[in-house]
């Protein structure tokens, strides 16, 4: 008799797996309409021909052609994701002109920031310039560049794209966090007192915010306790609490609390800019 084998996926994990796969149907119908237009758009890759056994010419496809054929089928598919697609696709000549002529203007900024004099940074190290560098490092040469004098020209537009914590207090943001019973709080290191630096880990713990199924609310551990929740091997070290416990426990109660999470969430100048900071910390 054959033994079967037997998967146990909890209901939690089944609704996951229809969800991801509704979300990947609707955006395979999404590309499918998008490209119905194009469907019968080629490759523009040069074919070679030869006869087959009626005397007709057939393509043959080398792997290299084969290989370029996938390959701007996926980059197609890729754009096709885009929130600007829609725009692209049906941007008039002057629209798409202009967008020509804006992507020349960043290339040649780009080019000229590289040839730009270094910047002195602490202990007079020197740093090349380059677009993607901090705000602050290139605020000096942002009013001589093509887009920035072309946007002083262009009627002004709209913030298309908005994360809370870039237009919301902190204790706003807490005070809407602290109603949601779904939201939960997490910490790389418990918030405990060690005999030998007590309070410490308030200083080091990378603090955490994410909204959870019931299920794993209902599961949460404590904060304040040295005790994981079960976790594979592969999970970093997590201690996770239901935000509005972690509120009713600190000590001192939730206006301490809040004082120390805003001290938490926004960045000090010392942090950003001491001497001894670097990427990693």
């Amino acid at each position: 008799m054959q033994r079967e084998n037997h998967y146990f996926r909890s209901s939690e994990t089944v609704v996951d797996m229809a969800s991801a796969s509704n979300m990947v149907t609707a955006q395979e119908s999404v590309i499918a309409k998008r490209v119905a237009h194009r469907a019968n758009a080629g490759s523009d890759v040069k074919k070679r021909k030869t006869k087959n056994s009626t005397g007709k010419d057939v393509p043959i496809e080398t792997a290299h052609e084969k290989y370029l054929k996938q390959r701007e089928d996926l980059a197609e598919k890729e754009s096709i994701y885009g929130f600007d697609y829609i725009c692209r696709a049906q941007a008039t000549a002057d629209e798409a002109k202009a967008d020509r002529v804006l992507q020349q203007m960043r290339m040649l900024d780009e080019a000229s920031l590289g040839r730009k004099p270094k910047r002195q940074g602490f202990g007079g190290q020197e740093h090349a310039r380059f677009a993607g560098d901090h705000f602050l490092s290139n605020v000096d040469l942002i009013s001589d560049t093509y887009i920035y004098k072309a946007a002083q020209r262009m009627p002004k537009g709209a913030h298309l794209h908005i994360h809370f914590n870039a237009c919301l207090a902190p204790r706003v943001l807490l005070d809407i966090a602290k109603d949601m019973d779904h939201m939960v709080i997490m910490s790389d290191l418990p918030l405990t007192d060690d005999e030998r630096t007590p309070g410490d880990n308030y200083d080091r713990c990378r603090i955490t915010f994410q909204i959870e199924l019931q299920t794993k609310v209902d599961n949460a551990g404590n904060l304040f306790r040295d005790e994981l929740p079960h976790q594979t091997d592969k999970d970093p070290p997590r201690y996770t609490m239901k935000f509005q416990e972690f509120l009713a426990q600190f000590k001192g109660g939730p206006e301490k609390a809040f004082d120390w999470l805003v001290d938490k969430l926004v960045f000090h100048e010392e942090e950003v800019h001491d001497k001894l900071q670097t990427p990693a910390g």
